[in-house]
């Protein structure tokens, strides 16, 4: 999943996102420059438009959906 994950985030042209954990939780990657993986790839850091950083470990990632319509 990390490895879908970076040629996501690395993509030429950036189609947005969706990324969903196994809590239920799921955040709208608009922006690339706003996610961060961390070095080791254990953990995700995400500029949400709040203004605050959300932080979840990656193995919690159970799917990566498309946003755009008829993707994936």
């Amino acid at each position: 999943m990390l490895d879908e994950l970076r040629e996501l985030l690395s993509k030429t042209v950036y189609e947005p996102f969706r990324i969903r954990l196994i809590s239920g939780d799921h955040y709208d990657i608009a922006d690339a420059s706003l996610f961060v993986i961390y070095a080791d790839g254990s953990h995700c850091f995400y500029a949400s438009t709040d203004g605050h950083w959300v932080i979840f470990a990656a193995d919690r990632i159970v799917s990566l959906e498309s946003l755009l319509a008829g993707e994936f």
